[in-house]
């Protein structure tokens, strides 16, 4: 399966608005038939309908989920409610088919830009990317879960990942069945130990429900990308595309997350896994 007629979602605000315009820009490119889906708080909608092409849906948040909004997870959160808005839009893509009835449909993060097309399926298989990335606390909240240990070693967390949302719809059932509750963001929240600020992850706990199930329609596969994009332009207004795909060849896309630690040593790292084409 290619990017053809295939809904992406991506879940944004403001801190993204220098990459965004890029960032669709990268989709219509390299998944030209693709539909795509911008979802934002509702006081950004006409912010982000200023950067958006006409053919990008630009969706409500509390569209998707009534009820919710990021003073409700934050309540959930104790000490860590500052977390609440990092939390809410993992949920938030998770819910997406309750706004749009579809198949299948691909989460794709905010702050990435594509630098090349490449297949979500191949041969009825879901090609799954790995990390190098790895938070323990993610494994063990998928545990308290499905009361069982993820079956993939490997951190699934990639930026994007290809949904087929019966699976996620049977997921979503099966954790309101283990905890006797309406909502399963409710359940998944219940569940959090609270002990440190990172403690669920859309990507660990989907790609491992998928992979326990369902085996038969998941490959572990590796797409060279990279993360630290800022590291290398710490600045990208002005940018076009075709310097970001110069800059960054050899890598299938490219990431401009804002919150990470900055620092020499991650800096250093950065530069060596750019050179060496090592991505993820």
């Amino acid at each position: 399966m290619t990017n053809s007629n295939l809904p992406f979602v991506l879940v944004a605000e403001n801190s993204v608005i220098d990459t965004i315009t890029l960032v669709l820009q990268s989709l219509a490119k390299h998944a030209p038939f693709a539909s795509v889906y911008l979802v934002v708080p509702d006081s950004q909608v006409n912010e982000f309908l200023a950067h958006a092409s006409e053919d990008v849906v630009v969706v409500n948040e509390s569209i998707i989920m009534p009820g919710w909004c990021v003073d409700r997870v934050g309540r959930k959160l104790g000490v860590y409610s500052w977390r609440a808005g990092w939390y809410y839009q993992q949920f938030l893509k998770l819910n997406f088919a309750n706004f749009l009835e579809c198949e299948s449909y691909v989460i794709w993060d905010a702050d990435t830009v594509m630098l090349q097309e490449f297949d979500f399926v191949l041969d009825g298989r879901v090609q799954m990317n790995s990390s190098v990335r790895f938070n323990k606390p993610y494994f063990d909240t998928y545990k308290r879960l499905f009361n069982q240990s993820p079956p993939v070693e490997k951190s699934l967390i990639s930026q994007f990942m290809f949904i087929d949302t019966a699976i996620l719809s049977e997921m979503q059932g099966a954790i309101r069945k283990n905890f006797s509750s309406s909502d399963w963001v409710d359940a998944v929240l219940d569940q959090l130990p609270l002990s440190s600020p990172s403690e669920f992850s859309e990507y660990e706990v989907y790609g491992n429900y998928m992979a326990s199930h369902y085996p038969d329609k998941f490959k572990m596969t590796r797409i060279n990308w990279f993360l630290y994009g800022s590291e290398i332009l710490p600045e990208v207004r002005g940018v076009d595309l075709e310097t970001l795909e110069s800059t960054f060849e050899g890598f299938s896309c490219v990431a401009f997350e804002r919150h990470h630690r900055k620092g020499l040593l991650k800096k250093m790292y950065a530069y060596c896994v750019y050179y060496l084409k090592f991505g993820g």
